[in-house]
């Protein structure tokens, strides 16, 4: 990814970046992503694509359009401690991007392989995972 535009308080571009690199996702050097951390950095959106109304009236974690190539996270819709919102944000992450790599290949997409697919991604990779978001503990990821 190319574009990141984050406040980086929460989880980092480099920490991002590092656990895209172990993913099996291409072509992503012209995807851009928004990392939204207090509904407040919503009005960052309008400066790059018009989701606003979308973002204030659903209460998802995050989303991909696939004409922009653009995934959104918004972390504070998430529970939890700091820790708690950078892991389950990289998994929203994944999510996303399990998304779009099936639109790109298959032209169609399910919760249901993205759920998988990013549940699975952070169980097999929990140590690894573990050390670049700094983590205290490893986890198992029972559902997403």
């Amino acid at each position: 990814m190319n574009i990141i535009i984050n406040n980086q308080n929460i989880i980092t571009n480099n920490q991002i970046n590092r656990v895209v690199k172990l993913t099996k996702f291409k072509d992503l050097d012209n995807t851009k992503l928004l990392v939204l951390e207090k509904k407040a950095n919503i009005f960052q959106v309008n400066k790059i694509i018009y989701y606003i109304n979308f973002l204030e009236t659903h209460n998802c974690e995050g989303l991909y359009h696939q004409g922009k190539d653009f995934v959104i996270l918004k972390l504070y819709n998430l529970d939890g401690n700091t820790e708690d919102k950078r892991l389950y944000g990289m998994g929203v992450l994944l999510h996303e991007l399990k998304h779009r790599d099936d639109l790109m290949l298959n032209g169609m997409t399910t919760e249901i392989s993205a759920d998988n697919y990013a549940k699975k991604f952070l169980n097999n990779n929990s140590n690894v995972i573990k050390g670049i978001l700094k983590l205290k503990n490893e986890w198992e990821v029972e559902e997403f």
